[in-house]
């Protein structure tokens, strides 16, 4: 069943409406078969970056970062379906992952990086990784393929804000958690990867941390204000490759849609939350 029929055959179909009308669309990033290695200029986790030849690695405090993914935004773009990515290029993303700094506090700025490429894959060179590059995490080489998905908000806090008259008891949010998991075809054990959508939290809207920790006001506005963020990548622990954030977290990559509209990923925030 589609979304919609999933919505309207729950136990919350007499919510339907507000439902609907909270769906969004994402963008699944899943394992692919594996080519050893893979094409230069595809999509990826880990092993050695295609990066443009008179590329600088980003470094934190004279520590190279390192390099958790890169993203072909062609390949990308047919499931896009809100044209909100540039339709061609490269995103690379990169972190601090040795001391895994929570993107709490204004200082922790500059210990991750996401930088966009226009040009073409074929100008791409793969990058051995700087030897000064802490050895954990370095991420084993894992292409990845892209799904189109659709999602309900999935933290209790930011469904309350878009959402106030739903009002959902304990055993209700039981049955949203249920449906909105089913929706977004999140499965327990496999890691949650996406681009855009909704985030998992595990500490509270961390929309609402990567606000806070660029200005001073109150949780409530923070939360509101979050919603001027769009998830960039939601990036989660997985064990299967050594790539663990904090005790088993996720990275949240936040970037303000109007320097989303603007290509302007240098403004990027990040925030790391755990169990």
């Amino acid at each position: 069943m589609n979304p919609i029929e999933q919505i309207r055959n729950s136990a919350l179909a007499s919510y339907a409406e507000t439902l609907e009308r909270l769906l969004k669309p994402a963008i699944a990033i899943v394992h692919a078969p594996a080519d050893s290695p893979a094409p230069i200029g595809a999509s990826k986790l880990g092993g050695e970056p295609d990066l443009p030849p008179d590329f600088v690695w980003p470094e934190w405090q004279g520590t190279p970062l390192a390099f958790l993914e890169q993203v072909n935004l062609e390949q990308v773009a047919p499931y896009d379906t809100e044209r909100l990515l540039p339709p061609s290029g490269m995103l690379y993303f990169f972190y601090e992952a040795n001391e895994q700094p929570w993107g709490y506090y204004p200082d922790d700025a500059g210990s991750w990086r996401v930088v966009y490429y226009a040009g073409r894959a074929d100008t791409l060179v793969r990058t051995p990784l700087p030897e000064a590059m802490p050895e954990y995490p370095r991420i084993p080489e894992v292409p990845v393929a892209f799904e189109q998905r659709s999602m309900l908000p999935l933290d209790s806090e930011e469904l309350e804000l878009l959402a106030p008259e739903l009002e959902l008891t304990d055993e209700m949010w039981d049955e949203y958690t249920e449906l909105a998991h089913r929706i977004a075809q999140i499965e327990e054990d496999q890691p949650k990867n996406w681009l855009l959508g909704y985030h998992a939290s595990i500490q509270g809207a961390a929309s609402a941390d990567a606000i806070r920790a660029q200005y001073e006001m109150s949780w409530q506005e923070a939360l509101a204000r979050g919603q001027e963020l769009i998830l960039l990548l939601h990036l989660d622990s997985d064990v299967t490759i050594e790539m663990e954030w904090g005790d088993v977290g996720t990275l949240y990559f936040w970037i303000h849609r109007n320097d989303l509209a603007a290509r302007r990923f240098d403004k990027v925030w990040m925030i790391l939350q755990c169990y």
